[in-house]
This record gives C-alpha cells, sequence and structure tokens, in this order.
C-alpha cells in the first residue's frame, strides 16, 4: 500500500461565527412564514364571515324583515313548469300583508331583484307568479335590457318585449299558465339610455290596467345602474338573496341605494336550490 504524505499548512482554529444553525435565516424565514399563515387565516375567516347570515341576524343588521327561506326550480324552466309549493305560497301571503301594512293599494307591483349577477331573482320571479295566479292574474316582466334571462330560458328571444315597446313598438305578452303570462326584455345595445325613456312609466300604468300582481325581474342591484330606475318605477322591492353567493357588505349596500331612492322594500327572502322551507318572519 503506498500512501501520499500531508503538510500541514496551519494550526486548526474554531471560527468566530457557527455555520449552523443559521439563527437570523431561520427567524427571518419563520416570520414570513406566520405572516402568510395569518393572512390566509384572515382572508378565510373574512370569507366565511361576510357571507349572509341567519334571518335574525340580517333583520337585526338592516330592519329588512326576511320573509322566508325558499328552495327555487333548479332552473328557470322548471320554475316556470313547476306547481306551487308552500314555499312560495306562503312568501306570496307575507308579501301582501307587507304590502297592505304599507298602505299600498292593488295592483301589486313588486321589483324582484337580487344584490349580484344571477338567476336567482327570474326564477323567485317566475314561482312567485304560479303561487299568486292561484287567484289572481299575474304578469311577470323581465327588465334586463342586457341579459334576458327569461326569454332564452323559455324560447321567446325575437318576442316583442319591454325593448320593443319602448321603441314605439306594440307588444303581447306570453301566456305560460293559467292566469300566468310573461314579459320578455329583448335585447338594446344602450339599456341604460333606453329606461329613460318616458314610455318605460307609460308602460307600468298600461300593465297595472290589466293585472292584478305584476312582478319585475331587473339586473342585480349595483351591477348596473338601470337596476335602481326600475325598482322606483316598480314602488316595492323583494331582495332575493342567494346564501352561497351574496355577502352582508352587498345587501346593506343594496339596502342602503333602496333607502336612498324612497323605494319600499317589502322584504328579503334567502333563495337556494336544495335549500330549507320558508319560516316566517321573526319580528
Amino acid at each position: 500500500l503506498s500512501s501520499r504524505s500531508g503538510e500541514i499548512i496551519g494550526p486548526p482554529q474554531v471560527p468566530d461565527v457557527p455555520t449552523t444553525p443559521a439563527d437570523l435565516q431561520l427567524v427571518v424565514a419563520g416570520g414570513v412564514l406566520g405572516m402568510l399563515l395569518g393572512l390566509a387565516l384572515v382572508w378565510l375567516l373574512h370569507r366565511t364571515s361576510a357571507r349572509i347570515g341567519s334571518a335574525e341576524d340580517l333583520l337585526r343588521r338592516s330592519g329588512v324583515p326576511i320573509l322566508g327561506e325558499v328552495q327555487r326550480p333548479a332552473s328557470i324552466q322548471a320554475a316556470a313548469a313547476n306547481s306551487t309549493t308552500a314555499d312560495f305560497a306562503f312568501l306570496a301571503t307575507s308579501l301582501l300583508a307587507q304590502s297592505e301594512g304599507l298602505g299600498q293599494r292593488p295592483p301589486l307591483v313588486i321589483a324582484a331583484t337580487s344584490v349580484s349577477n344571477g338567476d336567482a331573482a327570474t326564477t323567485t320571479a317566475l314561482s312567485l307568479g304560479r303561487a299568486f295566479s292561484a287567484s289572481r292574474r299575474v304578469l311577470v316582466v323581465s327588465a334586463d335590457l342586457e341579459n334576458d334571462e327569461l326569454a332564452l330560458a323559455l324560447g321567446l328571444e325575437g318576442v316583442p318585449g319591454v325593448a320593443a315597446y319602448l321603441q314605439g313598438n306594440s307588444i303581447t305578452p306570453h301566456l305560460i299558465a293559467s292566469n300566468l303570462e310573461v314579459l320578455p326584455a329583448g335585447r338594446v345595445a344602450n339599456a341604460a339610455g333606453l329606461v329613460r325613456s318616458p314610455l318605460l312609466p307609460q308602460l307600468f300604468i298600461e300593465l297595472q290596467q290589466r293585472y292584478d300582481v305584476i312582478i319585475v325581474t331587473t339586473p342585480g342591484l349595483g351591477t348596473r345602474p338601470e337596476a335602481a330606475a326600475i325598482t322606483w318605477l316598480a314602488g316595492s322591492v323583494l331582495l332575493c338573496l342567494d346564501p352561497q353567493r351574496d355577502t352582508r357588505e352587498r345587501f346593506g349596500r343594496a339596502v342602503t341605494l333602496l333607502d336612498e331612492l324612497g323605494t319600499p322594500v317589502l322584504g328579503a327572502a334567502t333563495v337556494s336550490v336544495g335549500g330549507r322551507r320558508a319560516r316566517r318572519d321573526s319580528r
């Protein structure tokens, strides 16, 4: 065996600074990681706590009566075809009572609106129309001139509706069930401008001479400027809340906007697919 000789070039020395552990780096990394975890937790708690709470919570925060928690049909087509459920029959009765309590006289005109985009207001309006039509002549009007979900779902694209009337044309509502008719919106490029037409109030007046209950669906409050104008013309509002999508902040903004406009809010309903049955407000 052979070996190579070595040469000592200096005595061993103890380093002034230990190579491990790197305390400063560990402290910094731990601080950054803790901050990120904290921010994630705050975000999660905010998302959870911001959701629509119980009926009692919303009533306490806003003063708006929560008229019910209803299970809506899964689609607009189903809402038009299905028979009345106990949820919506009770909600219809509650709306009548609220309207009478505010001193409003027939016919009843309600703007069914949400606080965000979605079809909750349209399906609610059709289901309510079904409930009211058991003893009254009912018209459901789509006033969303840019996104007419009602016409699209019921195959009424191209049928003259609100937009046609505001452009000076004649219209004929479409019968979908006994005592229940619908009037589509039609589609225009400048919806916000068209709703300022003096013909829109005239349309409301003419329809009130023919129907006992008129339910108008609008774009979500705060999503498009014409929504507020339409709710003001209707004269009363039902807020349709989606507990999976809407937040207390959106709900609060919508209530504030309606209060500034002087538009009476008959109440709100939490509307969900597969939700619980309607229940009476706790006031």
